[in-house]
């Protein structure tokens, strides 16, 4: 492509003249955004490798992936591959980013959109020599060049020359070993380059190490940091910087502010568990959610809306009994429910584990907030009905009675309990719970919420000695997830053994 250059949204870019006009007009029209400074500067930088740590949801991934990505394989007929923690990520990375920049570049009408939505580009796969299946989304331009995404692992970051982008790589379990493994990629021409861009998550993860040695002119790498208030300076949020202090106010954790929002490498000494413990755990295909059931992001109080919330769950449950829905297999191991009740302030987390030998593989954790208590039962109610749940432990502290109460009306008291919080109950759960991670037992998705929430548990020490294990209350929960997960493993406490239930109804 013919290029010049050409100012957009305050920055320079190298665009052709066509695809200028195109960018002008999906900016024109609300379909995509203009970047600001701190995104065009870096989009501009004509270094090889490149290490960005910038704040949450300030257009890191979707400048730094989505539009470098395209205008890369665009320019310089080069192809592009993305890496990112999982398969999940994969998808919104080109759904959201990758496909639209696409399609305004190229000037295909929706193509790339619909068959991203219909799943077709989700297909493409091949069984490598260990016999891992190794799953990959590939966006090919007309020009031929390719932009490949795939879930990273040492496995997978093998196979494909070009550019690479490692997207989250805090994120990433086997962080140096993937490093390695996409590093090599391009050493056959001196043109591809080698970007990093991500939050801080992991204190002793192989980003923070390549930060530092880059920081002390050790490696090559162009460093930039761009924290929630350096970018509100530059425009973001409208240049209002109340709205800093609204975020940090409102997130309820100074750790996680500091680290979320301001690009800091936290992990506070009293957490139960580690950030490095938790990520030995994520594994790359466990289900987030229950395919086919809606995510609950806001209130629902109308009649019609609940009638309607109801009748989709019984639609779709009538394939979760089909192991492949959930990608487990009955004859392994039984199935053990975690509900961490909430209505409000709280969120409802129902946490389902499949006990294989000794380890607990997640199977789904749906999280609820502001859902009516009629939506609330017919899922749980749903998941019974369609899956041979072997035990269930609720929270029955405050509003978890009703749902107890339910419950058992519905299915008998043999295998639904209720545990009454207490700092005795609650210090044997958490460190039972952390005794399973600990001994690597436990298997869960690759998500940072999860992430976030099962670090957030404090262990603090009361005047009179005794340890209590809590989570600071901030609007995203108070560790709902922790304590769900610690009652799927308190419903999957080892036959013969003494329960750590102490207090049942």
């Amino acid at each position: 492509m013919t290029s010049t250059i050409a100012q957009v949204g305050g920055g320079v870019v190298t665009l052709d003249q066509a695809v200028q006009d195109r960018l002008r007009r999906a900016f024109d029209k609300g379909e995509l955004y203009r970047p600001y400074r701190y995104q065009s500067d870096r989009l501009n930088c004509g270094a090889r490798f490149h290490f960005d740590i910038w704040s949450r949801q300030i257009g890191k991934t979707a400048f730094l992936a989505g539009f470098d990505s395209v205008m890369k394989a665009s320019e310089l007929g080069d192809n592009v591959i993305i890496l990112s923690a999982g398969m999940d990520q994969v998808m919104e990375v080109f759904s959201r980013y990758v496909a639209p920049m696409a399609e305004v570049v190229w000037n295909i009408a929706g193509d790339i959109q619909r068959s991203l939505i219909a799943g077709e580009l989700d297909s493409t796969h091949h069984i490598d020599e260990h016999g891992h299946r190794i799953t990959q989304t590939i966006v090919e331009l007309p020009n031929g060049a390719r932009i490949v995404g795939r879930p990273a692992n040492p496995r997978t970051a093998r196979g494909y020359t070009g550019h690479y982008k490692l997207d989250e790589f805090d994120m990433h379990r086997d962080q140096k070993e993937i490093w390695g493994a996409a590093f090599g990629t391009i050493t056959s021409n001196k043109r591809f380059g080698f970007d990093v861009m991500t939050t801080p998550f992991a204190p002793q993860g192989w980003a923070r190490q390549v930060w530092r040695m880059s920081q002390a002119g050790e490696m090559d790498f162009v460093c930039r940091k761009v924290t929630l208030l350096d970018a509100v300076r530059d425009g973001y949020a409208g240049g209002d910087l109340e709205y800093v202090e609204q975020m940090r106010r409102n997130i309820g954790d100074d750790d996680l502010f500091r680290r979320e929002y301001m690009c800091e490498w936290t992990d506070a000494a009293n957490a139960l568990l580690t950030v490095e413990l938790i990520m030995q755990a994520e594994r790359e295909g466990l289900k987030r959610r229950v395919p086919g059931w809606p995510t609950f992001v806001e209130k629902i109080n109308e009649q019609h809306r609940i009638t309607q919330a109801i009748a989709d769950i019984h639609a779709a449950s009538m394939n979760w009994s089909r192991p492949e829905t959930l990608g487990w297999d009955p004859s392994e191991g039984d199935l053990y429910l975690g509900i961490d009740y909430g209505r409000t302030n709280d969120l409802t987390v129902q946490w389902l584990d499949q006990r294989v030998g000794d380890k607990s593989i997640a199977r789904f954790v749906v999280a609820m907030q502001n859902v009516d208590f009629n939506v609330q039962s017919a899922f749980t109610d749903a998941i019974f009905r369609a899956l041979p749940i072997r035990r269930c432990c609720i929270d029955q502290t405050g509003m978890g009675i009703p749902m107890l109460d339910f419950l058992k009306r519905r299915h008998g008291t043999h295998c639904v309990e209720g545990v009454t919080f207490s700092m005795k109950t609650k210090a044997e759960m958490a460190e039972y719970t952390a005794a399973r991670f600990q001994d690597r037992n436990v298997e869960i998705p690759i998500d940072r919420v999860i992430r976030n929430d099962l670090n957030s548990v404090r262990i603090e020490v009361t005047p009179g000695g005794n340890r209590r294990y809590a989570g600071e209350r901030t609007k995203a929960g108070h560790a709902d997830y922790f304590w769900a997960k610690a009652l799927a493993e308190q419903a999957a406490w080892t036959p013969g053994v003494t329960p750590a239930i102490t207090e049942l109804m």
